[in-house]
């Protein structure tokens, strides 16, 4: 009879063990999903598109057709990854003239906005 006492002792020790391990095994694995979804939304920004839109508004100032085509090009690329990489199949479209006149406005009224924030914006516009 000692070894069905122990048996039980051991069974009521793994009930409470589960009851108190079950919540901090739920607020874990609701952890382990936050992370990862926050992960994936997280991007790595690489070249002009990290600049804020005030180098955007300077190089229209000083008419720097070298720095306009640098940033312009990096958006144009950032559109086009979009474009490829997007699941809902919408393509955003748009000139350079287009786009240059859009990112010239918004980046005139937010100078502090990282240009990659703005692209997303302008995707998010056009993307609906």
């Amino acid at each position: 009879m000692g070894w069905a006492n122990n048996l039980a002792q051991l069974s009521q020790w793994f009930n409470t063990l589960s009851m108190s391990i079950q919540p901090a095994l739920t607020y874990g694995a609701l952890a382990a999903v936050l992370i990862a979804s926050m992960a994936s939304e997280a991007q790595t920004i690489s070249g002009s598109g990290t600049r804020d839109c005030s180098a955007l508004n300077f190089a229209i100032d000083q008419d720097s057709d070298v720095a306009l085509d640098s940033y312009l090009s990096w958006v144009q690329g950032y559109i086009s990854g979009f474009n490829a990489t997007n699941h809902r199949n919408i393509d955003i479209a748009i000139d350079h003239a287009g786009l240059f006149h859009w990112l010239a406005n918004y980046c005139r009224a937010n100078p502090r906005t990282p240009l990659h924030q703005a692209v997303r914006e302008m995707i998010g516009i056009h993307a609906r």
